[in-house]
């Protein structure tokens, strides 16, 4: 992180699916949010016999008059099958 920045929140989604297409992202699933620089996000709503792929997006915070937020690019994928 750069000086001065601190994460603000991060941001879960759920896909169904092995991986992320235009179609699924359009239909993507809210699983919640950590607030500041929590690290655990629980999906309490997975599906049942299917794959589902997860991303975050983490949003910075710094220490300019006002704050400016800025948002990360989507991590990497993880897939699993429950």
């Amino acid at each position: 992180m750069l000086p001065g920045t601190s994460i603000n929140f991060t941001t879960a989604y759920r896909v169904e699916g092995a991986s992320i297409t235009p179609a699924n992202w359009a239909k993507r699933v809210l699983v919640g949010q950590a607030l500041d620089g929590a690290t655990t996000i629980v999906d309490t709503k997975p599906l049942s016999n299917k794959t589902a792929t997860y991303v975050v997006y983490v949003t910075f915070k710094d220490s300019a008059t006002p704050p400016k937020a800025t948002v990360s690019g989507i991590s990497n994928p993880a897939t699993i099958l429950y």
